[in-house]
């Protein structure tokens, strides 16, 4: 009957010992997961900014373009310039 008993507080030990282990395993693994997360929400944000950032600039260059052709149109408006015709006589 005693070997019983220390036999059955072994297996206890041990099987405590698996999930012990067990468990620090999936704590490493889910700190893993975390750092990852937040690697992946720090190059979002920076991914952001840059969209931000050429979105801006498109914008800029679409309104200096518009300057640009209107500036024109009055120069050779004021210049007597005239546009192009289709080609008919």
């Amino acid at each position: 009957m005693m070997s019983e008993q220390i036999l059955l507080n072994g297996n206890y030990k041990e099987r405590f010992q698996a999930l012990k282990e067990e468990f620090q395993a999936a704590n490493t693994v889910r700190a893993n997961h975390e750092k990852d997360l937040k690697r992946a929400e720090e190059v979002i944000a920076s991914l952001q900014d840059e969209i931000d950032l050429l979105l801006e600039t498109l914008i800029e260059a679409q309104a200096q373009e518009n300057n640009i052709r209107a500036e024109m149109s009055e120069r050779q408006v004021a210049n007597g310039a005239s546009y192009p015709h289709s080609g008919h006589a």
